[in-house]
């Protein structure tokens, strides 16, 4: 026998995972089928997989957390700024924390509008929501002008005099009862009961006092006044009649001579009077205000209309079009049948 003079070189490379059994040019079938080479192999590569999946879901689900957080900020920033413009800005500089505020004078100013239940029965609702709606836009136009706070109530209109300014106490009475003579005048001049065509009417009712001034709820935060003083000027309304502004008398000395009191008759023991006018007094006109949020309002509708009509046409077309591929596809069955 010829001896071969070749050295035999007999081996096992070093493998750490599969990265490794790739650049030695290597496959799994290629490692021993004796030992746990392969099962070892196998086990530790999943187990790499595992977790790199395991941290890409995690960086995945962290980076839609914080998406989520960051939406959830922009919402809760935008809600209290939604829930802010349902209180007066004077108050929003005051209201933090707490959101209770006791008022020692505060003029307020309470109007209920007269028939309010036969017109109810009888008016077209759509016709009632329109005039009532109108009447809210010119009382927020008359409070802003005249500059006092307005508290939204169901029932009716209600407003307080700004005791956030450095103003007198004779001047808040002024403004209040300045508000009262406008919009008894805006209601004479401007709106009508849509059953009858009458003007309307509006039982007003004026008093000064103590109130508690508050910002009730978080989510949608409602700014209000209470006491007895808002009680007083509710049970006053009972006792006014129609299209009239009753006072305290005790108002009588801190406001402008320019004023003309007549007084109530009522079987009630009221100390009261009636405001019947201020002397030079110049209304503020709503006419053109009025007018103008018709005409929004008309636009608005028309342009809903035209959207909804759009709407419809779109949907007539698909139907057509769906007819008329219908029709094309019975054409080629007959053309094929021929």
């Amino acid at each position: 026998m010829t001896m071969w003079k070749k050295i035999l070189f007999i081996g096992c490379p070093c493998i750490n995972g599969l990265n490794s059994l790739v650049a030695n040019g290597l496959f799994i079938n290629d490692l021993s089928m004796h030992d746990y080479s392969r099962d070892l192999m196998i086990t530790s590569s999943q187990y790499d997989m595992e977790e790199k999946m395991t941290k890409l879901l995690l960086e995945r689900k962290e980076t839609f957390l914080a998406s989520n957080a960051e939406k959830t900020e922009k919402l809760k920033t935008s809600n209290e700024e939604i829930a802010k413009g349902w209180i007066p800005h004077q108050v929003n500089l005051r209201y933090e924390e707490p959101n209770v505020t006791k008022v020692e004078f505060a003029p307020i100013l309470m109007a209920r509008l007269d028939k309010m239940e036969q017109m109810s029965r009888k008016s077209d609702p759509v016709d009632l929501i329109d005039l009532l709606d109108d009447i809210s836009r010119v009382f927020d136009h008359l409070v802003e002008t005249i500059g006092v706070l307005n508290v939204e109530t169901v029932e009716g209109l209600l407003a307080v005099a700004d005791y956030t300014a450095c103003l007198r106490d004779e001047t808040l009475v002024d403004k209040i009862a300045t508000l009262a003579l406008d919009l008894s005048h805006a209601a004479q001049a401007a709106f009508r009961e849509p059953n009858r065509g009458k003007p309307l009417k509006f039982r007003v009712s004026v008093v000064a006092g103590p109130v508690v001034a508050a910002v009730i709820g978080k989510k949608l935060s409602k700014f209000g006044i209470f006491g007895t003083t808002v009680s007083d000027a509710d049970r006053m309304l009972d006792f006014c009649s129609p299209g009239k502004i009753i006072i305290d008398k005790n108002l009588k000395t801190m406001m402008h001579p320019a004023y003309k009191f007549s007084t109530v008759t009522s079987n009630a023991n009221l100390d009261c009077l009636y405001v019947e006018e201020k002397v030079n007094h110049i209304s503020i006109s709503v006419i053109p205000v009025l007018h103008a949020y018709s005409s929004f309002k008309a636009a608005t509708r028309k342009n809903l209309l035209a959207g909804i009509a759009n709407d419809e046409d779109a949907v007539n077309d698909l139907e057509d079009n769906k007819v008329e591929v219908v029709d094309w596809k019975k054409c080629s069955h007959a053309c094929n049948i021929l």
